[in-house]
């Protein structure tokens, strides 16, 4: 049974509601369309969810998810929520301002909205007496992907009731993960703003007399026509973005923090979770800290083994039972990350302590002309036009940043970045055809006829090299991912050093 509604009603009333309402068929306690009113009077709508023996005397903690870019949320005790309410936790699940069933328009995750929605329903847990309590404070851990992922670090900084907070797949700043090097990622944008403008065309909150239509902040339309048609973004375009940190914000971040990021992922790549442990350790050297790179994400999986299923939601409740629950609970190695072999492995500190590094040098020519040539979204390809550098190849495990050091000399012209042109760097094993991680990184260079020294790093790599393979850093004129440059350019690689780190 479901009950419905009952947010509308006094607390009292509601207790007294749910004393006579029988266990269902999962022996849980579901409150479904509900909605609670955020700070501009904007409704949200959530599900709650229970175990069956939730109860004044017999109070548990809660964990709150919401959905990915343009979703809507969990309306079933299965999957994941199922895992939670089995291992004693009530879970609120919520539809995100201007998706799904809420009103409201969606402003990305910023600390000004949705961090406010959260605050409102841990409001809701707050006033709930079957949910754990300390100090008048309720006990409550945030999990989710993506956008889902992102809110936990705003609502965090803002609402330190927030207990411990595991995001997946998240960012460090979007403006960087949507525009790196001032390079539009067009493939992602294209995806994410029509998922989105479906998503938002509409929705109903609990009462269906009262419709609510969501809508994107201007900003969100800008972008996309400024990428689209000029290949750039204005700089009130670049200022929206990098407001949604949290970089900016982790400093006010107190909640222990599980950061999971995946290794093939294309659009929030693991760069972006590394950047994130960092700055939290940094910031925050006392406070518990861990991060973890499964074969997951925005991307496939494919070729590469993913590992054992589930591995990673069993770390969540884990982490959850230690920091919300309070229970002496092993949490597991700091850094933990899988290899294209399916193989987890387990390191006290990232980067990885008693690295090594492959190293290998060469020189060339890329021209550019705007014809794509490499790819990596869904997933990456080999670059057959590109500048190609041998790596040692010998069986081993890499882990890491690769980093690259180089010397051009270019000449190019284009209408979207004067005397710069944008190259691509990927890590390929050729045996295999596979790019490792499905990972390219962008790199803009002068173009204007004089030598200039580089020295950068590229996305971090997670892999093991078998018997026979074969890899090269290739360097590539464009990438289907990215905008092409409105141009053409020639640029000169007088030396090229590249390292990638290894475990012995």
């Amino acid at each position: 049974m479901q009950l419905r509604n009952l947010a509308r009603l006094p607390l009292v009333a509601a207790v007294a509601i749910l004393a006579f309402v029988p266990a269902t068929a999962g022996a849980y306690q579901v409150q479904e369309r509900e909605v609670a009113t955020s700070f501009d009077g904007t409704e949200i709508v959530y599900s709650l969810f229970a175990p069956d023996n939730a109860s004044a005397s017999n109070p548990v903690p809660a964990v709150m998810r919401t959905h990915g870019w343009g979703g809507s949320r969990e309306t079933t005790p299965t999957g994941f929520v199922g895992q939670l309410l089995d291992n004693g936790y009530a879970v609120l699940t919520w539809d995100s301002r201007g998706f799904g069933e809420s009103g409201g328009t969606v402003e990305i995750d910023s600390p000004d909205y949705e961090a406010r929605d959260a605050s409102a329903l841990i409001d809701v847990l707050a006033a709930d007496p079957r949910i754990a309590k300390k100090k008048g404070d309720p006990l409550v851990g945030m999990s989710g992907g993506s956008y889902a992922g992102g809110v936990q670090w705003v609502t965090d900084a803002r609402d330190h009731r927030v207990d411990a907070i595991a995001p997946e797949i998240s960012w460090h700043n979007l403006l960087d993960s949507l525009y790196p090097e001032t390079v539009v990622k067009t493939g992602w944008g294209a995806l994410l703003y029509g998922a989105g403008m479906t998503a938002v065309t509409g929705g109903v909150t609990a009462d269906p007399t009262d419709p609510e239509t969501g809508s994107y902040d201007p900003a969100i339309h800008q972008a996309f026509v400024e990428g689209s048609t000029t290949g750039q973004w204005s700089e009130q375009t670049q200022d929206f973005f990098a407001h949604r940190g949290p970089d900016y914000l982790l400093g006010n971040v107190t909640a222990p923090a599980f950061i999971i990021q995946g290794t093939i992922d294309t659009l929030f790549p693991p760069s972006q979770g590394a950047k994130n442990y960092a700055a939290m350790k940094s910031l925050h050297p006392r406070q518990p800290l861990k991060m973890a790179w499964y074969c997951s994400g925005h991307g496939t999986c494919d070729p590469f083994d993913a590992g054992p299923a589930g591995y990673i939601q069993g770390q969540v409740v884990k982490w959850f039972d230690r920091y919300v629950k309070n229970k002496k609970v092993d949490t597991g190695s700091k850094f933990e990350y899988v290899t294209d072999d399916g193989v987890w492995h387990g390191a006290g500190e990232y980067p990885v302590g008693g690295t090594t590094v492959r190293k290998a040098s060469g020189s060339g020519t890329v021209a550019v002309n705007g014809g794509p040539t490499a790819t990596g979204l869904l997933p990456g390809t080999d670059a057959p036009a590109s500048l190609e550098i041998p790596l040692p190849s010998g069986p081993g495990t890499l882990i890491g940043a690769p980093t690259v050091t180089l010397t051009e000399n270019g000449i190019g012209t284009a209408t979207d970045m004067p005397n710069k042109t944008a190259v691509f760097f990927q890590i390929v094993n050729k045996a295999k055809n596979e790019v490792l991680g499905n990972q390219v990184t962008p790199k803009v260079f002068d173009t204007d006829g004089v030598d200039h020294t580089y020295s950068f790093g590229i996305e971090p790599v997670s892999y093991t090299v078998d018997p026979g393979d074969q890899l090269v850093l290739q360097i590539a004129s464009t990438s289907a991912s990215y905008e092409a440059m409105r141009g053409a350019g020639l640029i000169n690689f007088k030396e090229i050093k590249v390292s990638v780190p290894q475990l012995p």
